[in-house]
């Protein structure tokens, strides 16, 4: 390999590092734990106390995505899916967007979902596996107090 390509070589290995690492990072161990939800049995609505935010830009994960989040997530739900939809919310007294990472690799995002500035996400027709949750917040700073709400309801 010539100096000329081992050069483009270095400098896409830099580039392709650097985009990594302030990438958010669905295997890694979440911040507020992992819970086990079998569908249609379990009380709800499960909550889980977080900060919400981060140094991580989501933007590029899809539409109403755009906040910043942690690195890793932070609430992972296993899950076992029943006839009833699951349903994320986030509230706050912070802009925040719920971000989730569904068990087929589909990113969902919600800014607005839950009313006001608080987000929500409804999977009508989960699936079982593996979902990890962030709660991101669209202006940067120590973190913001949150609540995340898990439950189920009729998909109509």
């Amino acid at each position: 390999m010539n100096s000329a390509s081992l050069g483009i070589a270095a400098f896409a290995v830099a580039l392709f590092g650097a985009g990594l690492a302030g990438a958010q990072d669905f295997t890694a161990s979440p911040n507020y734990g992992t819970i086990r939800l079998p569908g249609g049995s379990a009380p709800y609505p499960y909550v889980v106390e977080i900060i919400a935010g981060g140094a991580v830009h989501a933007a590029d994960l899809g539409p109403n995505c755009g906040s910043l989040i942690s690195e890793a997530p932070d609430l992972r739900i296993v899950y076992s899916a029943s006839d009833l939809a699951l349903a994320l919310r986030a509230i706050s007294d912070a802009d925040t967007v719920l971000v989730a990472n569904a068990p087929d690799g589909g990113w969902h995002c919600s800014a607005d979902g839950a009313g006001g500035h608080n987000p929500a996400l409804v999977f009508a027709q989960p699936l079982s596996g593996q979902y990890d949750i962030w709660v991101g917040a669209s202006a940067a700073g120590v973190g913001w107090p949150a609540r995340l709400e898990v439950s189920e309801n009729s998909p109509n």
